[in-house]
């Protein structure tokens, strides 16, 4: 026999000596010795885990006791009975409590109050939780004629708004040149204070429009030899925020995002401009309407101003006249013009050089441009390149302006047009006699 022949006979030899210490589960067999050490395993893990969380809970028990000035948020009371009907049974609940003092503080009371008056303890928190929380809303809230419903969101609104307003109506603490609140709360008063309107009427606009930009020709105290037209549009445009042949804006070059662009676009027409060029019985009263709106405001501002001899009335109907003829101008331009297919491309781009002289020097776009631009007029040269919106307009516009800028009554027709201008863009912010006839025409 080899060595390698000792241990043949074992080979095969079952290590399970018997059948009755096995347990067959499906084709494993199990020996009830390992079975048995396995779950005194198992049953010794559950009991670890339980041990450890009932320490953990302990610990976590005398951590909160050993705090200086701790105390739980919520202090649990015995149970205690509520009855909300009369047909329901007592039913126990939980009553916390905020170990805190007593609601006395006004937004506290006011948060107390609103929730209160939410309620609607008719009903039994445990069928409907949402109607005895809110349930008291519609009610304690009722809708007026001017508001169909009010929800706690716009109530909030409405609130905010109200504190907001009473905020505005306290003086200026801060009443430097260019202080917000300052501005702010004049801005919100001059809205809101109806009764020095109606005091002053028009004459804010005679003063501080009027005035500064030389007079007009209605109330008699403008003078044709002092009028520059490129001053005068640079006050309507800069000043008093007022469009007139054109408008002014700032844009993202469409060839390079990294670039932006002066755009030149049409401007300073009371109506659509359809409404000029067109014939019609509906659109000739719509123009006759215009005009008398026209004449209208300018009577408010001529009775305003205590203006009242005997030409006041000849005067205003020239004004009307020359303002609509510029403005029937202008409209007969844009129906005859396209709007510029992409505006900022080199090929398309004009300079303010070549824009004055077409405009025959009545307009110095650079100069114009550099009041426009206060903040950085060394950007602004003849060589400068702008964006035309509507190419034809500007084509037309310029040979036009120097054509009025020629002569003393062209001057008149201008000024008067510019002016009517500020008088639209104003008159809502003027007396009720002035807002009637704007609301009346606009709406």
């Amino acid at each position: 026999m080899t060595e390698g022949d000792t241990y043949r006979e074992f080979d095969n030899a079952s290590i399970i000596t018997s059948a009755d210490a096995t347990v067959v589960i499906g084709r494993y067999k199990f020996r009830k010795r390992d079975l048995l050490l396995g779950g005194v395993a198992v049953l010794a893990l559950i009991v670890i885990i339980i041990l450890a969380i009932v320490l953990a809970v302990e610990v976590n028990k005398n951590r909160t006791a050993e705090a200086p000035g701790s105390a739980p948020l919520v202090q649990a009371t015995p149970f205690s009975t509520v009855t909300y009907k009369e047909t329901h049974q007592s039913t126990p609940f939980i009553v916390t409590e905020v170990p805190t003092a007593p609601c006395d503080t006004v937004p506290c009371l006011k948060a107390a109050v609103y929730a209160k008056m939410n309620l609607n303890q008719t009903v039994d928190p445990c069928d409907d939780f949402y109607t005895f929380a809110c349930g008291g809303f519609a009610a304690a809230n009722p809708s007026t004629p001017d508001l169909l419903y009010l929800t706690p969101t716009t109530k909030i609104l409405f609130d905010n708004v109200k504190q907001m307003m009473a905020f505005f109506d306290y003086p200026v603490e801060r009443a430097t040149a260019h202080s917000y609140e300052r501005k702010v709360k004049h801005f919100i008063q001059s809205c809101n204070n109806h009764f020095d309107k109606m005091n002053l009427r028009g004459q804010p606009f005679i003063d501080k429009v009027l005035k500064p930009i030389g007079g007009w020709y209605v109330l008699n105290n403008w003078n044709v030899s002092s009028f520059n037209f490129t001053q005068q549009l640079k006050q309507v445009h800069v000043d008093y925020w007022t469009t007139a042949f054109f408008g002014v804006g700032v844009r993202f070059n469409h060839n390079d995002w990294n670039k932006r662009v002066v755009e030149l676009f049409y401007g300073g027409l009371g109506m659509h401009y359809r409404y000029y060029g067109e014939d019609g019985n509906l659109v000739t009263s719509i123009t006759d309407m215009y005009k008398e709106y026209m004449r209208n405001l300018a009577q408010l501002i001529t009775f305003d101003a205590g203006v009242h001899d005997t030409e006041t009335d000849a005067r205003t109907n020239i004004f009307v006249e020359d303002a609509f003829e510029v403005e029937n101008v202008i409209a007969n331009f844009l129906l005859t013009s396209a709007a510029q297919w992409e505006p900022h491309n080199p090929e398309n781009l004009r300079s303010l050089g070549d824009l004055t002289a077409n405009c025959n020097n009545s307009l110095d776009f650079v100069d114009y441009m550099k009041a426009q631009f206060s903040d950085a007029p060394e950007h602004f040269t003849s060589a400068t390149q702008v964006a035309i919106l509507t190419h034809g307009y500007f084509l037309f516009l310029c040979p036009v302006i120097a054509n009025y800028s020629s002569t003393p009554e062209g001057k008149r027709k201008l000024h008067n047009y510019m002016v009517w201008q500020l008088v639209n863009n104003y008159a809502a912010d003027l007396s009720w006699d002035y807002v009637h006839y704007t609301r009346v025409i606009k709406h």
